[in-house]
């Protein structure tokens, strides 16, 4: 097992920009820096938060939107037992 650092606030900002697939229907002005700040997830958390919004909205015939990305967020703490921060 290889253990990586946790990326930081603006480490965990280029992940959010980057980890989402093209083309996918996302709202405008979605303030990545916010769930930067707000959530310290890893990475593969990140990823997979952006996909449970992706299945989320696709599930209403959607776009992606902050309540959908949230939505995900909670879901990858609730899987690692921690408590989300406000």
């Amino acid at each position: 097992m290889v253990e990586f650092p946790e990326p930081g606030p603006g480490e965990r900002e280029r992940l959010w920009a980057s980890v989402a697939p093209p083309g996918l229907p996302v709202t405008p002005g979605i303030d990545l820096n916010d769930l930067a700040r707000r959530y310290p997830l890893t990475g593969a958390q990140i990823r997979d938060a952006t996909l449970d919004a992706a299945y989320l909205a696709a599930s209403n015939g959607r776009i992606i939107t902050t309540d959908h990305l949230v939505a995900g967020i909670r879901r990858q703490f609730e899987k690692a037992g921690r408590t989300v921060p406000r």
